[in-house]
């Protein structure tokens, strides 16, 4: 991953971070921005960029002309409110960590919006319908929470991806973590609030590549996965692990 430096705020914006105990998270935040990268290494490509967007939103613009996509699938390094759902004021104290002019950023809407029809090239390249709707939805995390029936806070969605997450839908926004958000859902006016484990399943393919290369020849003699010969083992181990502990770093 390309890393921006780390940047250098002014000293009242620096003061207030260290005031509200922020000041590492924004910096770390700024460092991995790829649109400061962008910036600071590649001024000629900014100057000329007209958009920076999500790549689901780029597609959203090949599929209908449209550049526009919903406040609950802009999640990222970009200058999202997620309290407002809008774009971040020029006021906003978090706004320096990633600060894409308003006019490079795309038009946004509420989950359950038409985003725009399908075109006729589309649908000559494509075999889909021309004229189709296509309507915003959310995030990959907020849409499995959703399909999980998640929608209130006595329910939590566990999702096993690369990133691991347990999330809840409420109607008021908070922060589940210390400056970590409540990401907008994928239905209207509701939030996501979301506990990371940030290698969560990205950990299986690690253990398989440097522990259990004995395993995954069995799988590819048996034709089965190498998680089905770990699942058979796993009676082996206490619960508890004999004490074994795992940072995920």
């Amino acid at each position: 991953m390309r890393e921006a430096s780390f940047p250098k705020f002014p000293l009242i914006l620096t003061a207030a971070f260290k005031f509200v105990d922020m000041e590492y998270t924004a910096k770390m935040q700024y460092k991995n921005s790829y649109c400061n990268w962008i910036m600071e290494n590649e001024p000629e490509i900014w100057a000329k960029t007209e958009k920076y967007v999500m790549l689901p939103t780029y597609i959203n613009f090949k599929l209908t002309g449209n550049l526009k996509d919903s406040i609950a699938n802009q999640v990222g390094h970009i200058p999202i409110d997620n309290r407002k759902r809008d774009w971040m004021s020029k006021w906003n104290i978090k706004r320096a960590i990633f600060d894409v002019p308003v006019e490079k950023l795309c038009e946004i809407c509420e989950p359950g919006e038409c985003i725009g029809t399908i075109t006729k090239k589309v649908s000559e390249e494509t075999g889909i319908k021309e004229g189709l709707p296509l309507i915003a939805a959310g995030a990959d995390k907020g849409c499995e929470t959703l399909g999980l029936s998640c929608m209130t806070t006595n329910k939590a969605a566990i999702s096993y991806g690369t990133t691991a997450t347990i999330e809840v839908a409420t109607k008021k926004y908070f922060e589940p973590m210390k400056f970590a958000p409540s990401y907008p859902a994928p239905v209207p006016y509701l939030f996501n609030a979301e506990i990371p484990i940030y290698r969560g399943y990205w950990m299986l393919s690690w253990f398989k590549k440097e522990f259990a290369k004995e395993e995954m020849k069995m799988a590819e003699e048996q034709g089965v996965s190498c998680e089905d010969i770990l699942n058979k083992r796993l009676p082996e181990i206490p619960a508890g692990c004999d004490g074994l502990i795992l940072q995920p770093y």
